[in-house]
C-alpha cells in the first residue's frame, strides 16, 4: 500500500525529529494521498514544511484511523525519540531532458546533515548541487560553467508543547495548490528568517520575518542599494475535523538605506494600517485560504489573495484595476470505487501588476529573482484537469491536461499607471490577460517506479502547443518534452553519545 512507504520513511529517520520535509519531495505526494482519504488532517494541508516530529505526534490518532497495515507499520516506529543523534541524508538525481530545441543531462545532488541535541533542540543543514542551476537566467550566484551549489536549508529548531521557534534558512509555503500556491510558495528560494508558531488542536498562530536579497536600482539617477525584508503573520482555524481556514497578511518593505522597521516586525500589528499611516512604505498582501472535505473522499480547496483594490471613485488613481489572485480546486479520491485513483481539477488566475511594487521596484514579491508567490507570476489564468493512479505500492501514474493563458505582464516589469493618462470623466479598463496573450495547451503523462525505498525512476512525456508563443502575434510552436530520471536516496543515523 502507498501508506506503507510513507510510514516506513519516517521510521528510518525516527531518531531525528528535526528533519524538514522539502516541498515537492515525493513524501508530500503520500501525505496528499492520505489527506484526500481523510487521514492525518491534524497536519494542515494549507501550510508547509513539516518535520518528521509532526508525523510522530500523530501516532495515536493515525493508528486509530488508518487501515490495519498502517497501524502495524506505525507500531514499528520508535517509542520515543532519542537525544544526541545525528542524521545523514543523500539524494542523487540523474536525468535526461529533451524538448523541441535542446537535450541536456541534468544532475542534481542534495546532501543533508542534522543533529538532535536534546528532546527539543535540533540542527539541520542541506546542500544543493546542480549542473543546470547556473543556466537559469534568474540565478544570482556565481556561475561555474556547468555546476553551481548553495545552502538550501540551514536552521536551528526548538519545539516544545505546541510552541515552535526556528531560525535560519528554510522553505515556507502558505496556501493550497496542486503545484503552486498564491501567497508564499515553494517557487521561491528558501528565505533566511525567524519563524515563531503556537498551536493546539483547533488553532494555530504563526509569524515570520525574513531578509531578502538586496537590489541595486538607481534612485534619482544615482547608484543605490536597497535592503529588503518580508514579514508575515497567519491565523489558521480548524472549526471541525475536516476543515481548515487560514488568514494571512504579509508586508514586503525596504528601500534605499532602509533598516528594520519594528512596526512591521510586530506580529500583533495590522500591516495594512502601518503602511497606510507611514512613513515606511510597504507592499502589503492579504489572503484567505481553506480546505474542506464535505463528503467522504471529496476535498475542496480555495485561496484568494488581495494585493490592491480600489473601493472609492473620486480621484484618478481610483481607476486602478484590482490586483488579486484566485485559486479553486477539487480532488475526488477513489472515484467510482476505483481504488488508489484521484481525479483532480484546479483553476487559478492572477491579474496584471499583482506582486509588483508600486512603492518602488524593491517592493516586488521576488526573492533572488524568483517569485515568492505563484511560480507563473502574474497576468495569467490556468485550468488543470487530470487523474492519478497507484496500481501498487511501487507505481504512480498520472495523466494531466493544462490550458494556460499568459498576458504580457510580468512581476519584473515597471509598475505602469495608464489610468492616469485618460481624460476627466472617462473610465479606464484593460483586458485580462493583457496585451498579446500566449495560449498554451499541453497533455502530460507521468510515471514513477519505486521498487525500493531508496531507488526510484521517473518518466515524463508532454505534448505542448502554443499560440502567440512568447507573446508574439501569430507565433506558433508545437513540440514534445521528454524527461527520464533515476534517483538514489540514502539515509542513516548515528549516536553522538
Amino acid at each position: 500500500m502507498p501508506i506503507k512507504k510513507l510510514f516506513l520513511f519516517f521510521s528510518l529517520c525516527g531518531q531525528l525529529a528535526a528533519q524538514s520535509i522539502r516541498p515537492n519531495h515525493w513524501i508530500e505526494e503520500d501525505l496528499s494521498f492520505l489527506w484526500h482519504r481523510g487521514y492525518l488532517w491534524e497536519l494542515s494541508p494549507l501550510e508547509r514544511p513539516f518535520t518528521s516530529s509532526d508525523i510522530f505526534a500523530l501516532q495515536d490518532s493515525a493508528a486509530a484511523a488508518a487501515p490495519v497495515r498502517a497501524f502495524q507499520l506505525l507500531g514499528r516506529m520508535a517509542a520515543r525519540e532519542e537525544s544526541e543523534t545525528t542524521l545523514g541524508w543523500l539524494l542523487l538525481d540523474e536525468a535526461y531532458e529533451a524538448d523541441g530545441s535542446r537535450s541536456i543531462y541534468h544532475a542534481a545532488q542534495r546532501a543533508t546533515l542534522g543533529a538532535h541535541l536534546s528532546p527539543n533542540l535540533q540542527l539541520y543543514a542541506g546542500f544543493h548541487v546542480d549542473n543546470q542551476l547556473d543556466s537559469d537566467s534568474s540565478y544570482l550566484g556565481k556561475r561555474q560553467s556547468g555546476m553551481a551549489a548553495y545552502m538550501e536549508q540551514a536552521f536551528v529548531l526548538f519545539d516544545r508543547n505546541g510552541f515552535r521557534a526556528k531560525f535560519g534558512r528554510d522553505y515556507l509555503v502558505w496556501g493550497p495548490g496542486l503545484d503552486g500556491s498564491l501567497h508564499i510558495s515553494a517557487a521561491s528560494r528558501p528565505m533566511d528568517h525567524l519563524y515563531l508558531a503556537w498551536k493546539n488542536r483547533w488553532l494555530k498562530l504563526s509569524f515570520f520575518t525574513a531578509t531578502l536579497d538586496d537590489t541595486d536600482f538607481p534612485v534619482q539617477g544615482e547608484p543605490s542599494t536597497q535592503h529588503r525584508y518580508l514579514s508575515g503573520h497567519r491565523l489558521e482555524l480548524r472549526p471541525f475535523r475536516y476543515a481548515r481556514i487560514g488568514l494571512s497578511e504579509t508586508a514586503l518593505f525596504g528601500g534605499p538605506d532602509a533598516g528594520i522597521d519594528f512596526a512591521l516586525l510586530n506580529p500583533m500589528q495590522f500591516y495594512a494600517g502601518v503602511q497606510l499611516n507611514g512613513p515606511q512604505s510597504a507592499n502589503v498582501q492579504a489572503s484567505v485560504d481553506a480546505a474542506i472535505m464535505p463528503m467522504q473522499n471529496v476535498t475542496l480547496y480555495g485561496s484568494y489573495l488581495l494585493d490592491d483594490m480600489q473601493f472609492e471613485d473620486e480621484a484618478q488613481d481610483d481607476q486602478e484595476p484590482a490586483q488579486y489572485g484566485l485559486a479553486v480546486g477539487l480532488n475526488w479520491a477513489d472515484p467510482f470505487a476505483w481504488g488508489g485513483a484521484d481525479f483532480f481539477l484546479e483553476y487559478a488566475r492572477v491579474t496584471n501588476r499583482t506582486y509588483n511594487g508600486q512603492g518602488g521596484p524593491w517592493e516586488k514579491y521576488l526573492h533572488r529573482r524568483r517569485p515568492i508567490g505563484h511560480f507563473l507570476g502574474n497576468d495569467f489564468d490556468r485550468l488543470i484537469v487530470g487523474v492519478r493512479h497507484r496500481p501498487s505500492a511501487a507505481w504512480r501514474l498520472g495523466l494531466l491536461y493544462e490550458h494556460l493563458r499568459r498576458g504580457e505582464g510580468r512581476i519584473e516589469d515597471d509598475f505602469t499607471t495608464p489610468w492616469r493618462d485618460i481624460g476627466d470623466g472617462q473610465t479606464y479598463s484593460e483586458p485580462f490577460p493583457t496585451g498579446i496573450v500566449e495560449v498554451g495547451d499541453n497533455v502530460r503523462f507521468t510515471a514513477r517506479w519505486q521498487p525500493l525505498l531508496w531507488l526510484y525512476g521517473d518518466f515524463y512525456l508532454c505534448r505542448q502547443q502554443l499560440k502567440n508563443a512568447g507573446n508574439q502575434r501569430d507565433a506558433q510552436q508545437s513540440y514534445w518534452e521528454v524527461k527520464v530520471n533515476v534517483s538514489f536516496e540514502l539515509l542513516g543515523t548515528a549516536s553522538l553519545k
